[in-house]
This record gives C-alpha cells, sequence and structure tokens, in this order.
C-alpha cells in the first residue's frame, strides 16, 4: 500500500503549515485565559485536523493497493455429437461405458477445477445435452471457440472426446495454436476399413442456359471390395444418360467420371447417380447422391424503335441476330406496344425526334425503367432528349460534325478486347451535334471524340445508370459505314458484330421490371438454413413494405406450410430453417388491394450427410493433436491417466496474479464526516464555553 498525489510530496508539508497557521491565529491571539487547560489544547488540535485534511484532499490523492487475484483453473470437456460417432461405435459400448466413465470422470474432479461442458458438430454448443445427430464434423471450430471464451483464463486443458473424422472446417491441427493449453483426446469409433462404396462428388452448375450441353462431373470410391463387381448409373430428370459395369480393382478404387447432357427441359432439373450396393455393405446411404440444378432461357428480346428506316438499324440488327440469345425486332415510324412491353431493352434510333416525339414510349421508359440505347441523328430533338434523365445533357450550338471515336482504356464497366478497340478507333467518323456535351456523376465515357485530329473529353458513346437499370447514349449516327469498313479492313463483321452485341448484352441483363420480387436460392442441402427475401415498390420504384407478404409452400405430396415475411430495413425477409430433401414449389403474394402482386417459385432441397461418406475412425489425427499440443491420447477405459497427467502439470493448482489499483481518497466517505465531526465538535465547544 501507498500513499501518492497529483504534485510534489513538499506539498503535504504546506497542508501542514497551513492547518498549524489557521489554528494558531485563530487560537493564540484570541484565546481565553477562563479556558480549561484542555480545550485550549484540543481546540487547535480540531481545527488543524480539519484545515490539514481539507487541504490535503485538495493535492488529489490516491491509495495504491497491491491486490492478489486468484484464477480457478478450467477444464473444457468437449464431446463430439455427430452421428459418425453412433454409426461407428456400438451403441451399447457408447451409452453403457462411454458416457458414465466420461461423467465419473467429470464427477470426481468438480472440486478440483472448474469443469466446463460443450459439444461440437456443425455447431457448438455449451452444456452436455447429447443426441449424435448433428450432419457434419467442423473440430476447428472447438479451438476458435474456446480462444473466444477463455481467452486470458486458466484454461489447463482440453478433453476431447471424438473419433477424428472431420468434414467440415480447416484441419484442426492446424487451429491447435489458438489456444495455449494441451489437448488431451480420448478416441472413439472403429478404425478399421470396411467394405464401402460411395459416390464422392457429384459437381455441376447450378444454372444452364435452355439447349446447351452441361458438364457433370462425380467421382467412385471402393473401399475393401477388390475383385467386386458394381453397376453405375447415372439419370438427367430419370432418364439414364450413363450405364457402366464398374470392375473394382482393389481394396482402395477411386474413379473420376466426366459427362455431358443436353439442358432441353426449362426450370429446376435433377440428376441422380446410383453406384449399386454389393453384398458385403452395410452402410448404402452414400452409394447414391442428387443434383439439382436450374435451366434458364436467357435469350434477350432487343427491340429498336425508329424515326425512320436508316441504314444503321440494318447494320444493328444483323450484328445483333448472329448471337443466338437475342431476339431482334426493328419498327420505324409504329412502335408496338406489346413488343416495347416485352423487351429486355429498347434501342431509339433517332427518337424522340422534331416529327415524333413518341409519348407512349418516353413515357413508358419513365415508368418501367426499361434499359434504353439511344443513338443521336439529325433529327433527334436535344430538348426532349435532354428532359429524360438519361445522364446527359447536350447545348446545340447548331449543326452537326463529325467525330471518330477513341476508346477509354479506364472504362469499367466490362472489358473491351484489344483487336475490336483497335477496329472501333479505325473507323470512320460518326455525325454528331456540334455544342457543349455535359454527362451526370453516375456516367462511365467508353468513346470520346476525336475531331480531326484532336482527342477532346467530349463524350461519344457513353453509358449512365439509374435506380433501376444501365442506359447507353450514342452521340453520332452512320454505325452502318464501321460495318462495311471493318468487312474492308478485315475481311470479317465480327469484331464489329461482338462489338455492338457486347454492349446489348450488358445492357439488357439482369433485367427485371417488376413491382414485387423474391429473392431466393434454388437448391439448398438439407442441413442448411433456408431463407427467402422479398421486395416491394411503389410506382416511383421507392421500396416499401407496408403491407404484408405471405408465402405458401407445397412438398412433393402436396402438404401445405404458410409463413408470412417479417419487414425489415431493406423489404422482407423469411427464415425457414431446414427442411426434408425434395421439392418445393411456393407462392408469394403481397396482402393488399393496392398493390396486388404475386410470384411463384420453386426450390430444392438435397440430400446430404457428410457424417455417412466415411466410417472410419481416424485415431492418427486424434494422437497427432495431442502430441502437439503437449496432452495425450487415450481411450475411453484410460480416462484416469488424463488425471494423472494434469495433476502432474499441476493443473489443479490455483494461479494468481498481482494486480495494482488506486482509489481516489476523495472517494472515501467516511472522510467528510472525520472533518464533519471534528468542526462540529469543536464549534459545540466554543459554543458551550462562550468563545464566538
Amino acid at each position: 500500500m501507498g500513499l501518492i498525489t497529483s504534485y510534489p510530496a513538499w506539498f503535504i508539508l504546506l497542508c501542514i503549515i497551513s492547518g498549524l497557521l489557521y489554528s494558531g491565529i485563530l487560537y493564540y491571539r484570541n484565546r481565553k485565559k477562563n479556558f480549561n487547560r484542555p480545550y485550549n489544547i484540543l481546540l487547535p488540535v480540531f481545527r488543524f485536523i480539519s484545515i490539514f485534511l481539507i487541504t490535503f484532499l485538495l493535492l488529489e490523492p490516491l491509495i495504491r493497493i497491491k491486490k492478489r487475484i486468484y484464477d480457478v483453473p478450467v477444464i473444457a470437456v468437449v464431446q463430439d455429437n455427430s452421428s459418425s460417432i453412433i454409426t461407428g461405435t456400438d451403441s451399447a459400448y457408447l451409452y453403457n461405458d462411454v458416457l458414465p466413465a466420461i461423467n465419473d470422470w467429470i464427477t470426481k474432479h468438480d472440486g478440483d477445477a472448474e469443469i466446463v461442458r460443450y459439444t461440437f458438430g456443425e455447431n457448438f454448443n455449451e452444456g452436455d445435452s447429447i443426441n449424435f445427430k448433428e450432419g457434419t464434423t467442423d473440430m476447428s471450430r472447438v479451438f476458435s471457440e474456446l480462444k473466444n471464451r477463455y481467452y486470458r483464463r486458466n484454461l489447463q486443458g482440453v478433453v476431447l472426446i471424438s473419433d477424428g473424422i472431420y468434414n467440415a472446417g480447416i484441419n484442426p491441427l492446424n487451429a491447435l495454436a489458438k489456444i495455449q493449453a494441451p489437448v488431451y483426446t480420448v478416441a472413439l469409433g472403429d478404425t478399421t476399413d470396411k467394405t464401402d462404396l460411395a459416390v464422392n462428388s457429384l459437381i455441376g452448375n447450378r444454372e444452364v442456359l435452355l439447349n446447351n450441353y452441361f458438364p457433370i462431373e462425380l467421382s467412385i470410391r471402393a473401399v475393401q471390395a477388390g475383385n467386386e463387381r458394381s453397376r453405375l448409373v447415372v439419370k438427367h430428370n430419370g432418364e439414364t444418360i450413363y450405364n457402366q459395369e464398374v470392375n473394382i480393382l482393389s481394396n482402395d478404387f477411386s474413379r473420376l467420371i466426366n459427362l455431358k447432357s443436353l439442358a432441353n427441359k426449362k426450370g429446376l432439373n435433377k440428376i441422380t447417380v446410383s453406384f449399386e450396393p454389393i453384398d458385403a455393405e452395410k452402410n448404402i446411404s452414400n452409394n447414391y447422391r442428387t443434383f439439382y440444378f436450374n435451366v434458364i432461357e436467357d435469350r434477350k428480346k432487343i427491340v429498336i424503335f425508329a424515326q425512320a428506316p436508316h441504314p444503321d438499324l440494318r447494320a444493328i440488327s444483323t450484328a445483333l441476330r448472329t448471337n443466338k440469345n437475342f431476339d431482334v425486332s426493328v419498327f420505324s415510324k409504329t412502335f408496338p406496344v406489346d413488343e416495347m412491353q416485352s423487351a429486355d431493352l429498347l434501342i431509339l434510333h433517332q427518337l424522340p425526334s422534331n416529327m415524333n416525339r413518341a409519348p407512349a414510349v418516353m413515357q413508358y421508359i419513365k415508368d418501367s425503367g426499361i434499359p434504353v440505347w439511344f443513338i443521336i441523328g439529325q433529327t433527334t430533338n436535344l430538348g426532349l432528349m435532354n428532359s429524360q434523365n438519361a445522364g446527359f445533357r447536350i447545348e446545340s450550338r447548331g449543326g452537326f460534325t463529325e467525330a471518330q471515336a477513341v476508346v477509354n482504356e479506364n472504362f469499367p464497366l466490362f472489358t473491351i478486347p484489344r483487336n475490336e478497340s483497335d477496329m472501333v478507333q479505325a473507323m470512320p467518323p460518326l455525325n454528331v451535334p456540334f455544342g457543349k456535351y455535359t454527362t451526370s456523376s453516375g456516367s462511365n465515357i467508353l468513346c470520346y471524340q476525336k475531331i480531326g485530329s484532336v482527342s477532346t473529353t467530349q463524350p461519344l458513346l457513353i453509358f449512365s445508370e439509374t435506380q433501376r437499370s444501365h442506359n447507353a447514349i450514342l452521340m453520332g449516327e452512320g454505325l452502318w459505314r464501321w460495318r462495311i469498313y471493318e468487312y474492308i479492313r478485315s475481311n470479317s463483321h465480327a469484331n464489329f458484330d461482338s462489338f455492338i452485341s457486347r454492349i446489348v448484352q450488358f445492357l439488357a441483363q439482369n433485367t427485371d421490371r417488376s413491382r414485387f420480387r423474391v429473392i431466393y436460392k434454388t437448391t439448398h442441402t438439407e442441413n442448411e438454413n433456408i431463407q427467402l427475401f422479398a421486395e416491394l415498390y411503389n410506382a416511383n420504384f421507392e421500396l416499401i413494405n407496408d403491407p404484408d407478404v405471405s408465402l405458401n409452400i407445397t412438398d412433393q405430396n402436396g402438404r401445405n406450410y404458410p409463413y408470412v415475411f417479417r419487414k425489415n430495413a431493406s423489404g422482407y425477409v423469411l427464415s425457414i430453417g431446414r427442411m426434408n430433401p425434395g421439392t418445393y414449389r411456393f407462392t408469394a403474394s403481397v396482402k393488399s388491394e393496392k398493390y396486388p402482386y404475386a410470384q411463384s417459385g420453386e426450390f430444392t432441397v438435397d440430400a446430404y450427410n457428410a457424417e455417412l461418406l466415411n466410417l472410419s475412425a481416424d485415431h492418427n489425427l486424434l494422437k497427432m493433436m495431442a502430441e502437439n499440443s503437449g496432452g495425450i491420447m487415450v481411450y475411453p477405459e484410460e480416462m484416469n491417466k488424463i488425471s494423472d497427467a494434469l495433476e502432474e502439470r499441476n493443473a489443479f493448482q490455483k494461479t494468481y496474479s498481482t494486480q495494482m489499483q488506486y482509489q481516489d481518497l476523495l472517494e472515501w466517505k467516511w472522510l467528510f464526516f472525520i472533518i464533519l465531526a471534528f468542526l462540529t465538535a469543536e464549534w459545540v465547544i466554543r459554543k458551550r464555553e462562550g468563545f464566538y
């Protein structure tokens, strides 16, 4: 214990002097001879003590105290709760011998240390609730969780009870360093290889384009089945696409198989793989695999509206029709509403014009948010174009001029190959409005104007982004010359066609103008929590969530499961949790007459249990974990060896640390009462003795 102040130590002498001076001046100069002698001594002492304490407290004194803090040792007992434990270990032995032995060990040492119990598998949970049903094993998570919970605590050891099989997370050997404590492993399970055939993996694309061939990769393995025969069958939507006999040549046999199939059905498709079991097999659940994927029709409808027939229209439409993913329609003077409403992208050539302002088209663009590629020409009404908020303004100074293209090498939205970039810069000039160009802050310029030999910062081709889509603006007409000139230059239209397709592909991608949208994954695994999200927009395409949104899910047996979305800041969210393997259809509906919207869809849940892929216990891993951390590996009947190892390390001894604490004397309330008591006693004596 010590005393420190915010001021030099000699200031305490000033406190003493101030007390002596104050009491001396008060009682020496005004002393009364008829006072009893004790009062003549006692009153100055009282005043001295009071003044000294008051002035001393002004120095902000602190008491420094050394405190010894004891830390009780902690032993973490962590039980593997995955299904491989019960599958690979005799259940009677597990429940009658192993678990009681662990409980007895914990009871034995309950007074020696703080024993904390956890279980792990796909989750890490506190307590001793064990059911051996968890579908994956993430052993590395044990050490990250213990590090977070017992950082700077006296963790003296971890007793890890497991079969050594992990199928999630990182290698637990690489996670050991997260804790500074020995790991004592209790080995469960059977290490002998059992006869087993398995489909180890089935890999494919989750989304495939309609009428395209897609790859399938699968791997099979056979253990302790040398010289046996099986059959491998692969089906696509129930139709066999592969059927071969498999000769198992060794006791550790594996094969990788690559296949292709045609995606000829839109929507969810199903691939099933069957590796036929043999007589000696006991675990046949891993002989089968199922894979779901979504086939989409990504053909984009491109509609070209023009003020009048123009050679640019043929150049653009011909280029786009070389791409099978585009459905192209061209209209001049008349603009069919049904074509416009079914389009993924509008290309407006010299619209709005002085002769045709196309009000219905302009209003539809504003209301729907459809992406648009504007191509400006000599008949374009620039005033109306400026009012479209397309990402640019042109202050026309009258007339048109010729401008070649200079490609912006730092264009960020998509990549232009060098051969296309070179082509663009070699093309003849376009006819562009003469004037001052202003672009919005969200615009990106792909090509600048080069007038004569002078490269300018004026845009020739720009891309702008609205809340709902991307737009493009080409400031001039004359693309038909580019297509002809490129053929003269390279004897091919390929570069021009590819350049035009690249622009359109970017603008038309992911076009979704619906006011109500459900965002969801089409495939899940049975151990995955399923979530769906929904968004609702008003007429101005502002995100709202005032009405309720319901969801009805129907499984493959016709059973219905009703839900209601929860509202959040960004729309709606629904957490369903886990569902059994199968195919599910749903309909989400907005509960409002003002917003009569609904959306349907479907998703699948794949059967998957990683615990059944490998049932051979890995005691080598458990031994390495123990040795690398300073612990030992034992079997359940040898739990006393862990006790001996802990006692040898003095792990059950309490540790302590010395902590320096500082306490402000101003916080000691009893000092205030002491000062008050001295001053009160002095005042009472002075009043009683008649000394004022």
